[in-house]
């Protein structure tokens, strides 16, 4: 049977190339589920894939006491909120300016940093309450910092793993179009092998020579946390202190608690 009427949580993360959900019940994550990104699919398709979801894990939509979104691609936001609003009776919480987070973020210019990177800072500085370099691993790597009294020092973007391949097999004819591949040898014997090893160790080397930068230049002693499609498949080589490929969600359910 499902829980007292209004126990639970829902934070959704709307990215590049998929949808993530994840349901909370008080400080406890349930579960997650994955959607691939899709603009043009209506209200209606959206609110039968999610409610099968939730009678999977006999959730009735009643259940939902809070929604809290962080949606980084614009045209998707309006379905959602009517998603909610119509199916749920709720106004989710769209993740951006405004929005209470806890932390300082006076050093961002212009556009509000992107909801998905807030949400990462919030639940790492939580965990932590400590200065905390968060790597997450998407369409675009994403490098950020949080000092030990939670003030924003900045990032840096960086083309991902997958986008890399993509555009190397796209603009070069030689070069196959191959899938990433963990600890390959450093030197390839063909273009496939060639690239594999490219991909794999350029990242390996980019973020640690980046991460000693950051800590030399920031004064940073804190944890490197990293999340994210890619960030397990790199353990063995990227300097982590710890992996959570929660950290977004868990970040959301955070924001939510803070409005």
């Amino acid at each position: 049977m499902s829980l007292p009427h209004k126990q639970y949580v829902l934070t959704i993360v709307s990215g590049n190339r998929e949808m993530l959900f994840g349901l909370f019940m008080g400080d406890k994550f349930l579960t997650r589920w994955r959607l691939e990104n899709r603009i043009g699919r209506t209200v209606d398709e959206y609110a039968s894939w999610f409610l099968k979801m939730l009678n999977n894990h006999v959730v009735a939509p009643a259940d939902i006491r809070e929604v809290v979104i962080a949606n980084m691609i614009p045209p998707l936001e309006r379905p959602l909120i009517k998603l909610f609003k119509e199916y749920f009776n709720i106004r989710p919480l769209m993740v951006g300016k405004g929005v209470k987070t806890g932390l300082n973020f006076s050093v961002v210019k212009g556009e509000f940093l992107a909801a998905d990177r807030v949400a990462n800072l919030v639940a790492a500085y939580k965990m932590y309450k400590d200065a905390v370099i968060v790597i997450d691993f998407g369409l675009i790597t994403k490098v950020d910092v949080i000092s030990a009294t939670g003030v924003y020092l900045g990032g840096s973007l960086l083309p991902g793993v997958l986008l890399s391949l993509d555009t190397c097999a796209n603009f070069a004819p030689y070069i196959p179009q191959v899938g990433f591949k963990a600890k390959p040898d450093v030197l390839g014997n063909n273009a496939e092998t060639a690239v594999q090893s490219g991909a794999y160790w350029s990242t390996v080397h980019m973020l640690n020579n980046m991460m000693t930068q950051i800590r030399n230049q920031h004064k940073i002693t804190g944890p490197v946390i990293g999340t994210g499609s890619f960030a397990q498949e790199l353990v063995d080589d990227v300097h982590f202190d710890d992996i959570n490929n929660e950290l977004t969600l868990l970040g959301l359910k955070e924001i939510a608690e803070k409005q």
